[in-house]
């Protein structure tokens, strides 16, 4: 993969010299710039400046790492000085500002008749193309948001070239980026568990709650598409109506009335009582479910995803995410030591209702917990509840108002 036509329209003049362990680049650079004269003119120099610098970025990174491999070169001669040159070899490195290529010394050793790259050796590269960390990052970042082929397209047009790293690379360094942020969440995780074990057995934290289903029994407990489309309708009705304003409460009509209608708010809230605001600071609301999705390995249907996010009243959340409720569970102990539960702060439980949820949540003593059930879940509950009454539907159906209506 080589640099496109750009780089030969950028002059670079450039000597580098290694001073005190320090790289220092001067030289002259020039750059044509032949923009239309028309109403486009300043989108197109802003254009081509871009693509120029890009260019210049690979010519400067060229001279810099030249320098930098004889230098490890002089080194390597100095620690053993029956080392001599044998020739260069090619080598690449691929950057988010695009490939740049330069040779690489050899040394040879006349005693083993074998030859080594000093420099592959100190920066510990393979022979001929190497990603450096900077690109890999932003190949991780860039997938986090869009697809793997349009991230690698992305990535190619911010490089100025029109191919830079393969989709395939860039899923398979995700991959590998997330196999090493699990190795180092889970030594943080047992660091912290060891520490706090106590605190953690005393309050019952860590008991393990009863086994979620199964990714492949989550089929039995699926409804069928027209119950679920009744019961959307039914949490529709309820949170989209509109809500109307107390009779002896009439909408501001001037700007006046409004102006004072908030000052009147402002008043409220600045004299909240003291016991009041603190008590909503002393929360940690935790939210657990599982995510149900189609798996691609063969003999599995569906794939299950234990998810949690722990958050309080300042705004700070963290989001986790499990392969199992043991192991989320134990994510969202940490979560709650950092977060400062054991200090008298009260702990809501909002989930969909599931057993294995409810089980953790109730058998945790010692602290105030509150479990909550998601509007939409009750709902389902209402519905399947009533279900199995044998009642006809429009009956069903008021019934199921009047309950949720409370």
């Amino acid at each position: 993969m080589f640099a496109q036509k750009e780089d030969t329209a950028v002059t670079l003049d450039c000597k580098v010299e290694c001073r005190k362990n320090h790289y220092f680049a001067t030289g002259t650079f020039q750059i044509p710039l032949s923009p239309a004269f028309d109403v486009h003119e300043l989108d197109q120099i802003e254009s081509k400046i871009e693509q120029a610098g890009q260019a210049f970025k690979r010519q400067l990174t060229r001279h810099v790492l030249e320098a930098a491999d004889r230098r490890v070169t002089e080194v390597a001669q100095t620690a053993n000085p029956c080392l001599h040159k044998h020739g260069s070899r090619p080598f690449t490195i691929v950057a988010r500002y695009g490939d740049v290529t330069f040779d690489r010394q050899r040394l040879l050793d006349p005693k083993t008749r074998k030859t080594l790259i000093p420099s592959a050796i100190a920066w510990q590269t393979s022979q001929h193309r190497h990603l450096t960390a900077g690109l890999i990052d932003a190949a991780c970042k860039e997938s986090q948001q869009v697809a793997y082929r349009k991230a690698s397209q992305n990535l190619a047009d911010a490089s100025g070239q029109k191919s830079l790293i393969a989709a395939s690379t860039v899923w398979n360094k995700k991959q590998q980026h997330g196999e090493e942020l699990k190795s180092q969440q889970k030594q943080f995780v047992d660091k912290i568990l060891k520490q706090h074990e106590p605190t953690l057995v005393e309050y019952n934290i860590m008991t393990p709650s009863i086994t979620a289903p199964s990714p492949d029994e989550w089929e039995l407990f699926s409804m069928m598409p027209e119950q679920d489309i009744e019961v959307d309708e039914l949490f529709e009705s309820f949170t989209q109506q509109k809500r109307q304003l107390p009779e002896d409460i009439s909408m501001p009509s001037q700007e006046s009335d409004m102006d004072l209608v908030l000052e009147n708010t402002v008043s409220e809230q600045s004299t909240m009582p003291e016991n009041v605001s603190k008590e909503l600071d002393d929360v940690i609301l935790v939210q657990l479910d599982e995510v149900v999705t189609k798996s691609q390995e063969e003999g599995r249907k569906t794939n299950l995803t234990y998810t949690g996010t722990v958050e309080d009243r300042s705004g700070r959340v963290v989001h986790l995410v499990a392969e199992s409720s043991e192991a989320l569970i134990r994510l969202i102990a940490v979560q709650l030591v950092l977060f400062g539960l054991f200090s008298g702060k009260r702990l809501e439980v909002l989930s969909d209702g599931a057993r294995w949820i409810a089980v953790w949540a109730m058998g945790i003593v010692g602290v105030d917990v509150v479990a909550i059930l998601c509007w939409y879940h009750l709902c389902k509950r209402v519905y399947e509840g009533l279900s199995g009454l044998g009642l006809a539907k429009e009956e069903r159906k008021k019934l199921e108002r009047e309950i949720l209506g409370h």
